[in-house]
């Protein structure tokens, strides 16, 4: 019988981002050929206090909370936790950028050119959101109305989010902590009549199908790779059994784009020269669109043309046509194993040198850097698995 390293797994997988860790976890093992016995323990009562009886070699799970957290670090084997809307001192933790999560959803609801904004989370006195930090950071010093809420479990039946749907300035946008949240502002909308995305637009996060898919209008949310999270923690605690130092600061994997769907599938822009500027930007961005283009698309003069445009979008029409761009890029180097003179070409640049340049000037990395983000690094067989 080989000598098996038994690995636990510390995961309900009752949603969808906890089966996804359990994927990764799984593909880390079989893409390595590790030794591992992959054993499933409930989260439930006090978990790390009966794990040492289970002679363990390492663990992956969520410790949430201070107590959590401590006990996992006492643990005789290494523990990987996936939580990481809280950051525990020493501990060693994978998972997404909730600030940056939060920063993405900003940036999408302003590109539309929304102005008054609103953020809608969890009424949860004992932990801070990320996330409405991060979209608050984004926001900051751009011209735009910014509103918080914390609503209860029911969101429909909370008045304070009825009264913030009733008073926000029109066109306004929401942004969600998560995509149950954002199901329960699309239904309290519904129950207010106000028209979606027409007059409110909804945002989402976590890109969950059952919430986002399923209900009378689909909802845009912000992905990021919960699979590759239970991937990079495999290969982190692999690391950690063989010997190998814990990590100084914790894994944070980026966003990966916006899904979008119906509930944001709009321009919340009154001006229909900067509106019909702004669609046919978003149609020919890959087709090397210039800004003469544009101007002729729209039926005014070019110096017209930018001053409305940057009035409704504070911004420039070549600052749009570049996010926009920047924007195909990164989801074709996210998605594909197209070369740099490709993903260039497919996403409006032209060329790999003038793509390279503008990642550097805008995201300060290069487009192999960004890549390399979202790439699994595969080690060489070695071992076997079993489950």
């Amino acid at each position: 019988m080989p000598d098996f390293k038994r690995i636990m797994i510390l995961l309900e997988n009752s949603s969808g981002a906890e089966r996804a860790f359990s994927r990764g976890i799984s593909r880390y093992a079989r893409d390595a050929h590790r030794k591992w016995h992959l054993m499933n323990v409930p989260e439930g009562g006090d978990v790390f206090k009966g794990l040492s009886s289970w002679n363990a070699h390492g663990a992956i799970g969520m410790a949430s909370t201070l107590k959590t957290a401590a006990a996992a670090m006492n643990l005789s084997f290494p523990f990987v936790n996936l939580f990481t809307r809280r950051i525990f001192r020493d501990s060693v933790q994978v998972g997404p950028d909730h600030r940056a999560l939060g920063r993405m959803a900003a940036e999408h609801l302003m590109s539309l050119g929304f102005r008054n904004l609103a953020f809608i989370t969890r009424d949860n006195t004992l932990l801070s959101d990320p996330r409405l930090e991060g979209f608050r950071e984004r926001v900051e010093g751009q011209g735009v109305s910014l509103h918080t809420v914390r609503v209860s479990e029911r969101p429909m039946e909370d008045e304070r989010l009825l009264d913030l749907i009733r008073d926000i300035p029109k066109p306004a946008a929401f942004c969600a902590s998560t995509d149950g949240v954002a199901r329960g502002v699309l239904r309290a909308c519904r129950e207010l009549d106000m028209a979606v995305p027409d007059r409110v637009a909804i945002l989402g996060i976590n890109n969950n199908p059952l919430f986002c898919e399923g209900g009378f209008i689909p909802l845009s949310s912000v992905s990021w790779p919960a699979d590759q999270v239970g991937y990079e923690a495999a290969q982190l605690l692999d690391r950690l059994i063989k010997g190998g130092r814990p990590p100084r600061e914790p894994l944070l994997l980026p966003p990966t784009e916006v899904i979008v769907r119906q509930s944001t599938d709009v321009f919340a822009v009154d001006d229909e020269v900067v509106a019909r500027a702004l669609r046919l930007i978003r149609e020919k961005a890959k087709d090397r669109i210039r800004i003469k283009d544009v101007v002729t698309a729209s039926g005014v003069g070019r110096r017209t043309l930018e001053t409305r445009f940057r009035i409704v979008m504070q911004r420039g029409i070549h600052d749009e046509i570049r996010r926009v761009q920047l924007s195909l890029a990164r989801k074709a180097l996210r998605e594909t194993a197209w070369p740099m003179e490709r993903v260039a070409m497919e996403s409006g640049f032209g060329g790999g040198v003038h793509m390279g340049l503008e990642f550097k000037k805008h995201l300060h990395i290069s487009p192999g850097a960004y890549r390399k983000q979202f790439g699994l690094n595969r080690p060489e067989p070695s071992e076997e698995t079993i489950y």
